[in-house]
């Protein structure tokens, strides 16, 4: 399966507030910029993500020259899942097994069965896992060789 990279992208971005949720406290702001630089993803993008994430209101935002984002709750939280399901859409492997479309074959493919196997297992361990879970560093990266966090504001 292949996952698009507004979702990729949108992990490395919440990961990133995760860390600064972890490492700097909760009401620490994080600039888009910032994040922009340090996770290299460009600043439009980020702004597409920054928006397409508001429905699921995992971040607060403050306006203004000492604003910024950050998380507006433990990063333990949020479940892969529900992020996925945000950034991504659908994440069946096939449409038919998402019930996307009315296949006539359904009843009698001999792939099905393995696509909802997969599937349900793809969906099960992302409702396990959280945001929490993969805002850690690479084991052999250490939090020195990471791009440095910007001091912004406590609001």
């Amino acid at each position: 399966m292949r996952y698009s990279t507004r979702t990729r992208y949108g992990l490395r971005f919440l990961s990133y507030l995760g860390r600064v949720y972890e490492m700097k406290g909760s009401r620490h702001l994080a600039q888009l910029n910032e994040v922009a630089e340090a996770e290299e993803i460009s600043l439009k993008y980020l702004e597409q993500i920054v928006r397409k994430l508001k429905p699921l209101a995992i971040l607060d935002s403050v306006r203004g020259v000492k604003g910024g984002y950050r998380l507006c709750k433990h990063p333990n939280a949020f479940p892969l899942d529900k992020i996925f399901d945000c950034l991504e859409g659908n994440i069946s492997p096939v449409p038919c097994v998402a019930k996307l479309i009315d296949c006539p074959r359904m009843e009698s493919c001999s792939a099905y069965l393995l696509w909802d196997d997969l599937d349900k297992h793809v969906r099960s361990r992302l409702e396990t896992l959280t945001l929490a879970d993969i805002m850690l560093l690479p084991e052999g990266v250490a939090a020195h060789e990471m791009p440095p966090m910007r001091e912004t504001a406590n609001i």
